[in-house]
């Protein structure tokens, strides 16, 4: 297992201390939900309808960010959207929790979705086919260290310390955008030659051609983007209707143990990661999507039914095996089939369909609360599972044939 992460290029070794940098800083949103309802003060429908409208505002921020990086580099979008966010952190610190601290929070989390398709798009930038799985794996690897701590920490200093959760948030951006600045250089692009001879990557455009048009020649990326939509809808339940139940259980103390719950979301990333990526490296990217999306139907049905912390801590280890099935090989996945002319307006567009599915859980699901949780995880559960044996039994072409699933 250890042989995957030797041998790297350097610059994948920089983006994952960065990454971890910053990972063990990420103390707020995955608090927001405890932040808007037990520091500001809002019902339920009104944090599904806030974050689902803040998740909204990110598309646009994806769109944009995605067209600067082909036309003005990955490394300058990164500096302005790591400043901008880490400035609303530090103005949040700096008042108490009310309607404004809501506002700075999402203006924040805009700013930063800005640079979401850049770590991506360098990470295939810096990797080739033979490496590509490894670098992928362990990125992932060092964001989920940090995020194992961070909302253990964050979860016991919750009550009392909320300032400074923001500052060392704000911080631990500042320090990683440092790191960045001083390691990574803008990739230089390949040679029209270098890019007929890419494995899995059908065709080479010129980078005016528009992005629809690449994507009609390439429809197994709407297809996956689609099936992640459902898989991305129910997942979002975890940061939305978990803590919330979690709530209604334990009462006060259900935020030290929701604290508790996703510290063993990130340990459970870190110990199956390598063994996983290790064990399933010959197994196509399509069929592993598929698995995690069983994963997490099991793992949503165990919620339903959880009455005590084991309970959920079981259910939060399967959808853990899900989740690294699904987010590493996803990721490959796009990192193999889109052409480099057009890799960051895609891995900026295809997010937004994603994303869209996260955006509209916390408010779609807000909205039903009254149905009951059992119930609620029982729906959910059945979309990701319908969602996987789609995409297992879709017929592709022969023209699909030429990518790699």
């Amino acid at each position: 297992m250890a042989n995957l992460y030797l041998k790297l290029p350097n610059k994948i070794y920089v983006l994952c201390i960065c990454m971890l940098i910053n990972g063990l800083g990420n103390f707020v949103l995955p608090l927001i939900t405890f932040i808007f309802k037990l520091k500001i003060g809002y019902s339920e429908q009104q944090i599904g309808l806030i974050i689902t409208l803040f998740i909204i505002c990110q598309a646009p921020c994806l769109i944009i960010g995605g067209k600067l990086i082909d036309h003005y580099g990955r490394k300058p979008l990164m500096i302005l959207s790591y400043g901008l966010a880490a400035i609303c952190y530090l103005m949040c610190s700096l008042i108490e929790p009310s309607t404004l601290m809501a506002v700075l929070i999402i203006l924040a989390s805009v700013f930063f979705s800005i640079s979401m398709p850049v770590l991506n798009t360098l990470i295939t930038d810096f990797t080739n086919k033979d490496n590509r799985k490894g670098s992928f794996s362990l990125m992932y690897l060092a964001n989920n260290i940090g995020f194992s701590i961070a909302p253990l920490l964050g979860g016991l200093m919750f009550a009392s310390y909320l300032n400074v959760l923001f500052i060392i948030n704000a911080v631990s951006m500042i320090i990683s955008l440092i790191l960045f600045c001083i390691f990574i250089q803008e990739p230089v692009s390949r040679t029209y030659e270098e890019k007929e001879n890419q494995e899995g990557i059908a065709d080479v455009f010129s980078s005016k051609k528009s992005t629809l048009a690449v994507l009609a020649r390439h429809p197994i990326l709407i297809v996956t983007a689609a099936v992640m939509f459902i898989y991305q809808f129910s997942y979002s339940q975890w940061g939305f209707l978990l803590p919330l139940q979690m709530v209604d259980q334990f009462s006060d103390g259900g935020t030290r143990l929701y604290g508790i719950v996703a510290g063993v979301n990130g340990v459970a990333v870190i110990l199956l990661t390598p063994f996983l990526t290790y064990r399933l490296r010959n197994i196509g990217s399509i069929k592993l999507i598929v698995s995690g999306g069983v994963c997490y139907a099991a793992a949503f049905l165990v919620f339903g039914f959880a009455d005590a912390i084991s309970i959920f801590v079981a259910g939060i280890i399967i959808m853990t095996l899900g989740e690294v099935m699904i987010v590493m090989n996803y990721n490959i996945f796009l990192a193999n089939n889109v052409p480099e002319s057009h890799r960051g307006r895609i891995l900026s567009l295809l997010p937004i369909i994603t994303g869209a599915g996260y955006a509209l859980g916390p408010v779609v699901v807000g909205k039903y609360t009254y149905m009951g949780y059992t119930v609620l995880w029982i729906l959910l559960g059945m979309s990701v599972f319908l969602a996987a044996v789609t995409l297992r039994i879709i017929p592709f072409s022969k023209k699909q044939r030429k990518y790699q699933l």
